[in-house]
């Protein structure tokens, strides 16, 4: 009754303000981000995602972007999910590792051999 029923959601960044001036690309001031939300259960609404606090790892989503994100539908909030690679730079970079460690230890590819000539 009193607390919030966070559900899973899809969102899609429609505008970003920053410092109260929509749609410039100015950094001062906290972003504010103006999502169509796709509950997974329920209609979509839209609302203002703020950034998540203490997340030094945030990648701001742009213009389209679609995230994750959890809602409560019926007081029309939403909010980022800290795990979505669309948002966070540390689990892109980790991403990244993994990859360059897996291409590291694989096997050496066979040398690209010239055509004969006649």
């Amino acid at each position: 009754m009193f607390g919030a029923d966070w559900q899973p959601a899809e969102g899609t960044v429609i505008d970003v303000r920053f410092s109260g001036q929509h749609g410039t690309n100015q950094v001062h001031g906290e972003p504010h981000f103006m999502m169509d939300v796709r509950p997974s259960d329920g209609e979509p609404f839209r609302t203002e995602v703020d950034e998540l606090p203490l997340m030094f790892s945030f990648r701001p989503p742009a213009i389209g972007a679609v995230v994750k994100l959890e809602c409560d539908p019926h007081r029309k909030r939403a909010r980022f999910i800290r795990s979505d690679p669309a948002i966070n730079k540390k689990t892109t970079e980790q991403q990244a590792e993994a990859q360059y460690q897996t291409e590291l230890h694989s096997d050496v590819a066979a040398p690209h051999e010239e055509p004969e000539r006649p």
